[in-house]
């Protein structure tokens, strides 16, 4: 790694234009990766292939969770890929080597990609229920329109970025083969149980510890109804707790995983205002988690 400066011929250039050059490059390698296209192109097609039918059933309200796995889970393979081959992307700079922070943060602006991506796709989402809003028991059990939305910009949004955020991380800290993948399996594992114990085995949602482990998640589906076979879906009710909780908690996670992805090669300055930051990101997760646990 060099100094926080870098040299073209004919004058220094400032780390902060080395930055915005090889954030442009990661986002352009991100948006043409086929880990990324092929899992977007999959929910375009889905979005597409439903648009003419209203969101008048609880399941459609989980299409955040459809997103979260194809963007989020599949976006830290992405990522991962990206940081480990991360001196392709140097070799297209104008300039010399430059600082291993600012070569995480190019990594982590690229993480972006996804993020602008599902929030699109998401906006689609919310023009249709203008003409065909959901249920009209969902949105006063969850507590209104500000719970129902969060919710779903978590599942959208923040995990579209959390996902690849992780990946960089990863990529920075584990340098065996195949770190990327496996850490990417054992996310959807944990986070399938943990999501779906309340639902695939009765009572057990309501006890406290399955609770605590679902809150730890950084998404979920809040969603309970029950379906009989050849009749409509009806509510249950939702999870106990706070979606808007759940919201800072998904988006502490999200900087956790930035910090951790930058304290890798942080040296000086940069590492104590990283430390802070990093202090900042673990006391709003503590607070979110218990928000999000006890409502």
């Amino acid at each position: 790694m060099s100094t926080t400066v870098t040299e073209r011929p004919g004058g220094a250039v400032s780390e902060a234009a080395v930055l915005r050059q090889l954030t442009a490059i990661q986002a352009r390698r991100y948006a043409m990766h086929p880990l990324f296209l092929a899992p977007l192109a999959l929910l375009v097609v889905i979005a597409v292939a439903t648009a003419n039918d209203p969101p008048d059933s609880y399941f459609t309200l989980s299409d955040h969770v459809a997103s979260a796995f194809l963007i989020g889970v599949f976006g830290l393979v992405v990522a991962y890929r990206l940081t480990r081959s991360e001196d392709e992307a140097i070799a297209l700079l104008p300039s010399a080597p430059t600082a291993g922070t600012t070569r995480t943060l190019a990594l982590l602006g690229a993480c972006l990609v996804p993020a602008g991506a599902m929030a699109v796709l998401l906006l689609a989402r919310l023009v249709l229920w203008i003409p065909y809003p959901p249920p009209p028991d969902l949105v006063p059990t969850a507590g209104g329109w500000g719970p129902v939305l969060v919710w779903q910009v978590s599942g959208y949004v923040l995990a579209a970025f959390g996902g690849p955020a992780l990946g960089v991380a990863v990529g920075r800290w584990m340098r065996y083969p195949g770190a990327g993948i496996l850490v990417a399996v054992l996310l959807m594992l944990v986070c399938t149980f943990a999501s779906g114990i309340s639902l695939s085995i009765p009572g057990w949602g309501e006890r406290w510890v399955f609770r605590a482990i679902g809150s730890a998640m950084p998404w979920q589906d809040w969603v309970l109804v029950d379906q009989v076979e050849g009749e409509a879906p009806t509510l249950v009710g939702v999870r106990p707790g706070s979606m808007i909780g759940q919201f800072f908690y998904s988006a502490s996670l999200c900087g956790l995983a930035a910090w951790a992805a930058v304290m890798k090669d942080a040296q000086g300055a940069v590492r104590r205002r990283w430390v802070r930051l990093g202090w900042a990101f673990g006391v709003l997760a503590v607070v979110s988690f218990f928000w999000t646990l006890l409502g």
